[in-house]
Formats: structure tokens, C-alpha cells, sequence
């Protein structure tokens, strides 16, 4: 998918974000052998500290990654908390920082710039300024955008998306009340998104910035 880059960075806000937005692109990345990294900025826990624990989070989080085939040692953590990002933005710049030195990427998911959340539009800026020399793509929630356009898609497999519902599936602290966790939809949403390319299934993003040295 991306020939020239060995390292790639997927910037979550949220402990479930990367297995909805781009779970299928991940197993991609990895059988093409690249060196697939995770950065999750929040454990959720504002507000559901009586519903889940971080102990249960990072079970999900590792139990997701093995079915996408992303190793344990690759997926970093830090502890902001969820749905005040805007009034940490400079400490989350600087720890986006921090991962630049420590892992030098080549490609970087992160959120979608148009997305409603406040946590996740946070994350997209911040990453367009700490990691402005890489190839930077957005991934986003339909649900949550107010444009819902894109301009690179990957085409999924069957296994690929069967294996990203999984994936999501092992976030059950997450899913009371909400939709879009249900594999239904996520099939429904890899179908739609597959028509506008006249594929079956496929994930798509928008290009923030794409470098080919």
C-alpha cells in the first residue's frame, strides 16, 4: 500500500477508535510487513468508572490487537482524560512529540479533522502539527462528520472485514447504547463505502498530507 514506508503509526483518541476506523487497513499493513505501531491517548474512563475498569480496557485493547495480528508490544497507552482533550492540547502535542523521536514513522493515521467529537478533532490537529514531514492520513466515524467524503480508499477482503468485526466485537465495555459497534453496521458501512468504488467492501480516508520520497 505503501512501498516506500516501513513504519506506521495509528493515533487513536479513544481505547476502540482504530478498530472502527481502520481495522481492515491494519491487517493489510502488516501482511505487506510493516512495522504497525498503536498510540491510544484515553482509557475511556471519564464518567464509566463504575461500568468498566482500565485493567478490562487493556484486556479489549490486547484482545483486539490479537485478532488483527498487531503485536502487544507495539500498542502504547497514556492516560488524558476522555472528552476534555481541547483543554490539553499542549501536553498532547508534546506527547505526540515524544512518539515522533521514539518511533520516527513514515505514515500516520490519526482522526478525522471534521469530526464532531471534540477528543478526536483535537487528536487530528495535533497530529497535522507534530508529524507534518510524514504521510498523514485521516480516518473518521460518518456518524460523527460533518463532510463525509474521502480520497483513498483500501479495498477489504472477506477475512479482513470479518476480522475487523471481531476485533470490534472485544470491546463489550463499550457497546451498550451504541449502533455502530454492531456488526451489521460495520458490514453495511465497508459495503457503502466498497459501492463508491465499485468494490465489494473497503475503508476509506482522507489524504492530509502525502509525502513519496
Amino acid at each position: 500500500m505503501f512501498s516506500q514506508a516501513k513504519k506506521v503509526l495509528i493515533i487513536s483518541a479513544h481505547a476502540d477508535d482504530m478498530e472502527i476506523g481502520c481495522g481492515g487497513t491494519v491487517q493489510k499493513l502488516l501482511k505487506e510487513g510493516k512495522d504497525v505501531y498503536q498510540l491510544i491517548l484515553s482509557l475511556n474512563m471519564k464518567g464509566a468508572s463504575d461500568k468498566f475498569s482500565e485493567d478490562q480496557i487493556r484486556a479489549e485493547v490486547y484482545a483486539s490487537a490479537k485478532v488483527l495480528g498487531l503485536p502487544q508490544e507495539n500498542i502504547f497507552f497514556e492516560r488524558f482524560e476522555n472528552r476534555v482533550f481541547p483543554e490539553h492540547r499542549q501536553e498532547i502535542l508534546d506527547t505526540l512529540w515524544v512518539y515522533h523521536r521514539k518511533l520516527n514513522p513514515d505514515v500516520v493515521f490519526t482522526m478525522a479533522l471534521d469530526d464532531m467529537h471534540q477528543d478526536h478533532v483535537t487528536v487530528a490537529v495535533e497530529s497535522f502539527r507534530a508529524f507534518k514531514e510524514c504521510t498523514l492520513l485521516s480516518y473518521g466515524y460518518d456518524w460523527n462528520r460533518l463532510n463525509k467524503t474521502a480520497d483513498f480508499y483500501n479495498v477489504l477482503s472477506e477475512e479482513e472485514l470479518t476480522k475487523k468485526i471481531t476485533a470490534v466485537q472485544c470491546y463489550q465495555s463499550q457497546q451498550d447504547g451504541r449502533a455502530y459497534f454492531s456488526p451489521e453496521y460495520i458490514r453495511s458501512w465497508a459495503i457503502a463505502r466498497g459501492v463508491e468504488i465499485k468494490e465489494r467492501y473497503a475503508e476509506a480516508f482522507n489524504i492530509i498530507r502525502f509525502i513519496v520520497r
